[in-house]
């Protein structure tokens, strides 16, 4: 990539390996900018010097000093919760730390957190429980209101069609302040619940302003690619569909950490232009 990208990014699980081995964040998105991206996702569990404790929680006083030295970069938290449960209160301590390092990092941005539920799977989370599960939903939405922010949910191991019915029940139940709430759409994650589904007729059926992000990975042979590639996902069909549906958003790279990450990254941007991602450069951006 050689021209920044306003509505390209990545998250920093991509860069595991590279904290792994001693790398700092800060050394990391200053190598993000120099190839041109302009979002970083800061996921729970790959923050380096900018978390600690089991569960590892984000130093939200620290990360104000990230979102300063780079102030071209549109950073976000994510921290993994099992809000599909019902039961996950504004209260949970990692969700106030991902509220408060949201905050910390948005600059003069709206505070955006996502969550991710690894923990409920599609047989935990009955039609009977859609109503329960969206008024939780809700309230953790309403928690990040009060610092105006905005509360994304990634679909993971959930049926979708349960997934989207607690989404809409909560968007019903927060009424006015229903915008506040938004899919981090993954269609990789489509395929982790074992169910029976098309992603691209999944996409088709979404509305642009229900979005807040899309999550650029794929599945070969059952594992996740350090690189965007042929796999599970058709990504022309996919960029085709977020092309009609009117979807001018966020995309994050979401590829499994490896040693040639950059590499990896550079050669996944040039496939999905070759499928139709356009290019957004931070010069044409209002």
């Amino acid at each position: 990539m050689s021209e920044p990208n306003s509505h390209l990014g990545l998250v920093s699980n991509c860069w595991r390996t590279q904290l792994a081995r001693g790398e700092s964040l800060d050394d990391l998105s200053a190598a993000a900018v120099r190839h041109g991206f302009r979002a970083i996702e800061l996921r729970q569990g790959c923050l380096g010097e900018y978390e600690s404790g089991d569960p590892p929680l984000p130093h939200a006083a620290d990360l104000l000093s990230l979102a300063d030295r780079f102030p071209q970069m549109r950073f976000s938290m994510a921290v993994e919760i099992p809000f599909s449960n019902g039961r996950t209160s504004p209260a949970d301590p990692v969700f106030v730390a991902g509220q408060l390092a949201a905050k910390a990092v948005a600059g003069r941005l709206s505070p955006h957190l996502r969550l991710v539920d690894l923990a409920t799977d599609a047989a935990d989370l009955g039609a009977d429980a859609i109503e329960r599960v969206g008024s939780a939903l809700a309230g953790l939405v309403r928690k990040l209101a009060d610092i105006d922010g905005v509360l994304s949910v990634e679909n993971a191991r959930q049926s979708w069609s349960a997934f989207r019915s607690v989404f809409q029940s909560a968007r019903r139940q927060l009424g006015a302040e229903g915008a506040r709430l938004k899919l981090c759409y993954d269609p990789v994650n489509l395929l982790l619940s074992g169910e029976a589904i098309d992603p691209v007729a999944v996409t088709a059926s979404l509305s642009p302003d229900e979005i807040s992000m899309v999550h650029f990975k794929q599945r070969c042979d059952g594992r996740i690619s350090p690189a965007v590639c042929d796999g599970d996902v058709d990504w022309r069909a996919q960029l085709a569909a977020l092309r009609k549906i009117g979807y001018r958003g966020l995309y994050l790279f979401e590829v499994a950490s490896h040693k040639n990450l950059w590499e990896f990254l550079t050669g996944s941007h040039e496939y999905l232009r070759r499928r139709g991602l356009e290019i957004v450069s931070s010069s044409s951006e209002s």
